[in-house]
Order: structure tokens, then C-alpha cells, then sequence
């Protein structure tokens, strides 16, 4: 519950196609590939944050790059895909229940 307002930070900077910088490799790393839709630097350290940012600010190539294929990547995270995930595990409970 506590991370809820990261997540949410994270996919809709993915849905806009933003390249992420994240501090926080624990979790975040679930919602994005890092180093194509978005780079992980280490917590606590803020001068590899500055690193990271001045690089993709100096390479903007390399941001727009990360930012298309982070629009992409947040594809797996629509709903309609949650629902069809929930769709098939109903399925197949109901399926398994049957054939006891």
C-alpha cells in the first residue's frame, strides 16, 4: 500500500512515454526494463542521479529512445489485459472444479 503511489508514477510516466530514473531498484524494476525503458541508479547517491540525468539530457536520442519503447513496455499493464488474465484464471478454476 505504501509503494501504491510509486507504481502509479511509474506507468503512467510509461504511458506517456517518458523515460524513467528511478532510485528505488527494489520495486521499480518490475514495471520496466531497466537500461531500454528506463535507468535505475543507485539509492542514497544522488551524484549517479545527476549523472544519469545530465546523460540523457546531453543525449536526448537516448531519452526519446527509452520514452518510445517505455510506451510500449506499459502495454502489459492495461486493463484490458488484467482482465483477460483474471478471464483465464476463472476459466480455469471453474475447468478444474469440473473435471474432479
Amino acid at each position: 500500500v505504501l509503494r501504491r503511489s510509486g507504481v502509479i508514477t511509474y506507468v503512467g510516466a510509461l504511458r506517456l512515454g517518458k523515460c524513467l530514473v528511478i532510485n528505488d531498484p527494489v520495486g521499480a524494476v518490475s514495471y520496466f526494463e531497466p537500461g531500454v525503458s528506463g535507468f535505475v541508479v543507485p539509492p542514497q547517491d544522488p551524484a549517479s542521479l545527476r549523472r544519469q540525468i545530465a546523460e540523457l539530457l546531453n543525449l536526448p536520442e537516448k531519452a526519446a529512445a527509452a520514452g518510445a519503447s517505455a510506451r510500449e513496455f506499459s502495454k502489459r499493464y492495461a486493463a484490458d489485459r488484467y482482465y483477460g488474465w483474471i478471464q483465464e484464471a476463472l476459466d480455469l478454476a471453474v475447468a478444474n472444479r469440473h473435471s474432479r
